[in-house]
């Protein structure tokens, strides 16, 4: 009976549940022990966000591995996961696993931003067989890379595991995964268009971590695309304000309102530099800019 289904919500682990994780994954011991020891120390409040969710477990043990470090900005950390997948040997035996689609790693790279670019635009984060291999030679085609369908969907699914099987259905392993490599493909392209897709990304109410893993790789692209517009919007004209005191302005004051949230913005704007009857009309554009600028502050922004 349909009505009787309702949604359930994993919670965030603790640390504890992290480390009960990590220690049950089949993996190399010394490293397992190496990786909790880090979280015991320091690691665990540097990467709260990956280590409280059970999906990011396994993938920060295996960026863990090779350098013993984890990547402080998201759209690293993403990379090396994307990495450490496509060259991952057997944890046990030391081999390495047999390629289906014969492509590089930059090949293949190029190949899933385009799938995650189509999929994304029009929504789909589950997939047929079928549908899947759509997509996958439409990719291929649009780059030229010469694998078949099959080929590059077994790559995905049977050897990086980027998409899993979920009942009938094909899924992302974790939907960020697909927004990275849409991050990707937006900064692949020439600036204009890649401007064009995070303006429109960023006016919609989606909230994708796309735009911030775009900030990450290309600041300068989503500070010319929106940050500066939406500055121009709301601050006094003064001739004498250029381009990056806007910006340092918005970085010093994301710092000193960061204990206050998304409101303390507002005000402090209004107050110190904006008409507070225009600033109102920005609600959703605040909201942006508080990811942008206002996740772990004296860090990097946007991370």
């Amino acid at each position: 009976n349909w009505m009787s289904l309702s949604k359930r919500y994993i919670c965030p682990f603790s640390k504890e549940q992290a480390i009960s994780l990590i220690e049950k994954i089949d993996y190399s011991p010394k490293t397992k022990r190496d990786l909790i020891a880090k979280i015991e120390v320091d690691l665990w409040d540097q990467h709260k966000e990956y280590l409280s969710n059970a999906l990011l477990v396994s993938m920060v043990l295996l960026t863990f591995k090779d350098g013993y470090e984890v990547p402080t900005k998201r759209h690293n950390f993403y990379e090396m996961a994307v990495q450490a997948l496509f060259e991952r040997h057997d944890a046990r035996k030391e081999f390495p696993r047999e390629r289906f689609a014969k492509l590089d790693l930059k090949d293949f790279e190029r190949a899933m931003s385009v799938l995650s670019m189509q999929t994304f635009g029009e929504g789909k984060y589950a997939f047929t067989r079928a549908a899947l291999l759509e997509y996958a030679e439409n990719a291929l085609d649009l780059i030229g890379l010469e694998c078949t369908g099959e080929q590059f969907v077994d790559e995905i699914v049977r050897n990086t595991c980027l998409l899993i099987q979920d009942g009938e259905f094909l899924t992302f392993l974790h939907r960020s995964f697909q927004e990275f490599f849409v991050a990707k493909y937006i900064c692949s392209l020439d600036r204009q268009s890649a401007e064009e897709i995070v303006q429109a990304l960023m006016r919609s109410q989606d909230f994708s971590e796309a735009p911030l893993l775009v900030y990450g790789m290309a600041p300068e692209c989503v500070e010319t695309a929106f940050v500066l517009p939406v500055l121009e919007a709301i601050l006094p004209k003064n001739s004498c304000h250029t381009d990056q005191d806007n910006l340092d302005f918005l970085a010093k004051l994301c710092v000193e309102i960061h204990d206050f949230g998304g409101d303390g913005l507002l005000r402090r704007l209004s107050v110190a530099h904006g008409d507070s009857a225009a600033i109102a009309k920005f609600g959703l554009e605040f909201l942006w800019l508080i990811r942008l600028y206002g996740w772990g502050v004296s860090a990097t922004p946007g991370f």
